[in-house]
């Protein structure tokens, strides 16, 4: 019995020591998941603030002209999924799926695009240009 109890903690011990490794990683890159948002909003103020702020009562720009002038551009089988401003002051995102794929960032009260990011410009969702 004393033999089995030993050859047991040798197994667990090391089956620990491999399998923590990877549960250490699943850790880390969960944490990241969760914060690199916030970061980019923080590194990135010119896409996520709206340059025009919507005063009470306001409308903003009409979704339909968005899509238009985002139809024109990329085409009409340019998938398209809006993502308005959920507080005063973020920008109206329309992310795209076409011969470009990314996100356009507009101001919600004009319609004017803030800036782009494309999905695979500079090395993934890096590549900021701001208009």
């Amino acid at each position: 019995m004393k033999g089995l109890r030993g050859v047991w903690l040798r197994v667990h011990r090391w089956l620990a020591l491999s399998a923590g490794w990877v549960l250490i990683f699943s850790g880390l890159s969960g944490a990241a998941l969760v914060v690199t948002p916030a970061l980019d909003r923080w590194a990135n103020p010119q896409l996520f603030q709206a340059r025009s702020d919507l005063a009470p009562g306001q409308a903003g720009v009409a979704l339909e002209s968005v899509l238009q002038s985002a139809r024109k551009e990329f085409g009409d089988g340019a998938n398209l999924v809006f993502r308005p401003a959920r507080v005063p002051g973020e920008t109206l995102e329309v992310r795209v799926r076409a011969a470009w794929r990314g996100t356009l960032y507009l101001d919600p009260v004009t319609g004017v695009e803030q800036g782009r990011r494309g999905e695979t410009e500079g090395g993934g969702e890096c590549a900021v240009q701001t208009a």
